[in-house]
């Protein structure tokens, strides 16, 4: 059996009182200011945390297919820190909004509990003191009546030894003396009396009232004690919680960390810069018995830079786009008529003229996105022509001698022989309408001017009278191909913009210089302000007319 505070310390009340506080000063000071700052920590922890994800964050967001694995599981890596912050947020909040201000709450009752016992105590010893005191003035009354009464006894013995005295005086003495006997008698009976009082006020104090405050100091000692070990448990169990959340966290970071594939990423590489362009071929023999001929050839061949394959990847995009939104339209026309059959078999919903406008723009929708989808598909498979055709070396790609009537003119001087093309792009390029097919002008363009090319030759190097067939800016010369602009092209997105003639959809041009690596050049046709302008345009932009 436990012994108790107020059986074994009943005369320990202050050393009590002092230790007590003491606990409650550590509950306070030591246990809940720690759980605070460790809340602070956490905070910080947290803040530091989103700080980090921040500051590393990548900023661009390419497409799916074309995000490199390791970016992927640098970003999962991020996303992941971000979420663990989340976690020590949450365990910052619980630390101190409920850890420490349970610790604050518990400390001010036991400050109020300890304050009553001590305001108890105070009132429980007054009470004894007061005891004390009307017990000290009995007793010193009963003290005084008894000496009176002593004095009393003492006078008659003196009047009746002495033998002057009266029969009168001895009586009076004796009446006197009865009386101090009386009051001290009472005295004595008030002392009694007061004296149970005082002793039976005292066993209460010391076998019941204090050592049932002294008990009630234990229980408030042990309330504090066990709550101290119900705050750390809360804290820890509030650490507990979040720790699950952080290894899952941890544990994805390690599976996206896994699933960084190299090769693939090279093979995103190959899918972002790959032009679709070949190198040049071999130098051929020349025939050293033709002086001439070898002059007028560059034996020089340049690499292919038609970037067609990043326009095959763009017609792709838009194919799907296209597909996307044909498909969107075709429900919505279907759902329309669904809806239509509706009404017309229950006419008490209304009638259907309502739906004619929405079904015709539908109807519209539809018929122009199919339209849209087969001018896609037909220049993706143009394209997709051309590019084996390059990969080929096939004659549409131009012969070494038309290159090397192509470095003849002022564009090869500026460029230093090198001729930088574009890719295609759906937003520079005009809608898809009914537009040829671009290889069947390509082509064209580079066969209608083998003659221009053969007579240039002839010319360059023959009769000086004989006029040249180079054209002027004064006019048109007769015998030249002409061709018209099928798309938009904007000359400032690419490079040589000094040597590049913009045009737009629909104007003619005359055809100065066959097809080279792609550019062709031309005069523009049309008034004295505008025509006559020379320059260098895409040849897939172009249908010979």
């Amino acid at each position: 059996m436990r012994t108790c505070w107020g059986t074994e310390l009943w005369d320990k009340y202050q050393d009590l009182t002092s230790h007590t506080q003491r606990g409650i000063d550590f509950l306070e000071s030591s246990v809940g200011s720690f759980i605070k700052e460790r809340g602070k920590i956490e905070d910080q922890y947290a803040k530091s945390l989103r700080g980090l994800v921040k500051k590393f964050s990548i900023k661009d967001n390419p497409k799916p297919d074309e995000e490199f694995t390791y970016i992927k599981a640098y970003k999962k890596m991020l996303t992941e820190v971000g979420f663990e912050a989340g976690q020590h947020e949450r365990l910052a909040e619980a630390y101190t909004q409920v850890c420490y201000k349970g610790v604050h709450d518990n400390v001010k009752k036991l400050k109020e509990r300890k304050k009553r016992n001590t305001k108890d105590h105070d009132k429980i010893c007054t009470e004894l003191e007061q005891s004390f005191k009307a017990m000290d003035s009995s007793r010193s009354k009963f003290r005084k009546a008894f000496d009176e009464q002593e004095k009393a006894f003492a006078a008659i013995d003196r009047a009746e030894k002495d033998g002057g005295s009266t029969k009168n005086d001895i009586s009076k003495l004796k009446k006197a003396s009865n009386d101090k006997s009386r009051l001290c008698e009472n005295a004595k009976g008030d002392y009694a009396r007061q004296l149970v009082k005082t002793n039976d006020t005292q066993h209460k104090h010391y076998l019941e009232r204090l050592p049932s405050l002294i008990n009630d100091l234990q229980v408030l000692d042990q309330d504090r004690i066990e709550f101290i070990r119900s705050a750390i448990l809360t804290k820890m169990s509030k650490r507990s919680e979040i720790e699950p959340i952080i290894k899952n966290c941890q544990d994805s970071i390690v599976s996206a960390i896994k699933e960084i594939n190299p090769e693939d990423d090279t093979e995103i590489v190959i899918e972002r810069y790959k032009s679709g362009d070949v190198p040049p071929n071999d130098f051929k023999f020349e025939d050293m018995s033709d002086p001439q001929s070898m002059l007028l050839s560059d034996p020089r061949e340049k690499a292919t830079n038609l970037n067609l394959y990043p326009r095959k990847k763009e017609i792709e995009r838009a194919i799907e786009e296209a597909e996307h939104e044909h498909n969107k339209k075709t429900k919505e026309f279907k759902s329309l008529q669904q809806m239509v059959n509706t009404y017309k078999e229950n006419p008490k919903f209304g009638s259907t003229k309502k739906f004619q406008s929405e079904i015709h723009t539908l109807e519209k929708d539809v018929a122009q996105l199919e339209r849209h989808l087969d001018e896609l598909r037909k220049e993706l498979k143009s394209t997709e022509s051309r590019l084996e055709s390059i990969r080929s070396r096939s004659p549409m790609v131009g012969s070494p001698m038309l290159r090397g009537s192509l470095n003849r003119t002022p564009r090869s001087s500026q460029s230093s022989g090198s001729i930088k093309s574009s890719s295609l792009s759906l937003s520079s390029a005009a809608p898809m309408n009914t537009s040829p097919d671009p290889i069947s002008s390509y082509e064209e363009i580079n066969n209608s001017n083998n003659y221009q090319n053969d007579h240039w030759d002839q010319d360059e190097f023959g009769d000086p009278s004989v006029p040249s067939v180079m054209p002027t800016f004064n006019g048109s010369t007769s015998g030249l191909s002409r061709c018209v602009a099928i798309y938009n092209y904007d000359s400032s997105t690419h490079d040589f913009q000094e040597t590049n003639l913009p045009m737009t959809e629909g104007e003619e041009f005359e055809v100065i210089e066959p097809d080279s690596n792609g550019w062709t050049g031309v005069r523009r046709l049309g008034d004295s302000v505008h025509g006559g302008i020379e320059g260098f345009v895409p040849t897939s932009f172009l249908r010979l007319i």
